[in-house]
């Protein structure tokens, strides 16, 4: 099962262009090729089918429910040979992969910064405000869904697109049990937006080796930037009330927890 869920592994990450753990529907498309069914009819409809939960987007335990029901192959004939198209990350990607440097990452929160003094803006120009929800609203239903959301950040926000706070600010705004945001949410969603960026941009910098899961020794290392006095024990301490789940890593999802209960404050 190791083995077989690496392999599976392989050809998504081959097919995430982004690399942001999430599928959208034009990287699946493009990546078909690599999955040997170049010929599917309509890419759409398939993608509809994997995305259970309607969020525009497919994970990976979806795409390995799909890859085992359709017995599709991650021999390493699949696997290996990811075309080069599918790997063009981002200007943040690419520069964070070269240097890995904490000023590539100072450089990372000060861009968003400058979106957060751009949405303070926007709530107060009511105006405004409704033409945004226009943009993210595109099809005119009252609703607006997380593939929505997405969209509208990475034209009007491209410095707050990081898809692990937008997950996270979704989640902490839908309140009907529909699963969308309705027009009253819309400014809790831009203020939750802004605030799970800002969370994540702290994470960011504490994760030294970019792996999206912060160690004990990152922890302990980033207790500055966190504006946290700990000592090498309390420390210990802390990161373990943290990580949950007891893996030794501390996930997103864990940090916003500890940092509302602990109220990290991150202004």
């Amino acid at each position: 099962d190791l083995i077989y869920f690496n392999k599976v592994w392989s050809v998504f990450d081959g097919i995430d262009a982004d690399r942001d753990r999430r599928l959208t529907m034009g990287e699946f498309r493009n990546g078909l090729s690599l999955l040997g069914m170049s010929s599917v009819v309509n890419p759409k409809s398939l993608f509809d089918s994997l995305d259970r939960n309607r969020c525009g987007l497919i994970l990976f335990d979806e795409f390995c429910r799909w890859v085992a029901s359709v017995q599709c192959p991650v021999d390493s004939s699949v696997y290996t040979a990811p075309a080069p198209a599918l790997h063009s990350p981002s200007a943040k990607h690419h520069s964070k992969a070269v240097q890995h440097s904490h000023s590539a990452k100072t450089q990372i929160v000060n861009q968003f910064e400058v979106a957060e003094k751009k949405l303070q803006a926007l709530l107060k120009d009511k105006r405004q405000l409704h033409q945004l929800w226009r943009k993210m609203d595109y099809n005119g239903n009252g609703l607006v869904s997380l593939a929505e959301m997405d969209g509208c950040v990475t034209d009007c926000f491209p410095e707050a697109n990081n898809k692990p706070a937008l997950m996270r600010a979704y989640k902490a705004t839908v309140r009907n049990p529909d699963g969308y945001v309705h027009k009253s949410e819309f400014r809790a969603l831009l203020r939750n937006m802004f605030y799970f960026n800002k969370l994540y941009s702290l994470y960011e910098v504490v994760d030294v080796d970019d792996d999206r899961r912060m160690d004990l020794n990152e922890f302990r290392g980033g207790c500055s930037v966190l504006g946290l006095k700990l000592t090498p024990a309390e420390a210990f301490d802390e990161f373990n009330f943290m990580d949950e789940n007891g893996g030794g890593k501390v996930l997103f999802d864990e940090f916003c927890k500890w940092a509302a209960g602990r109220k990290l404050p991150i202004d």
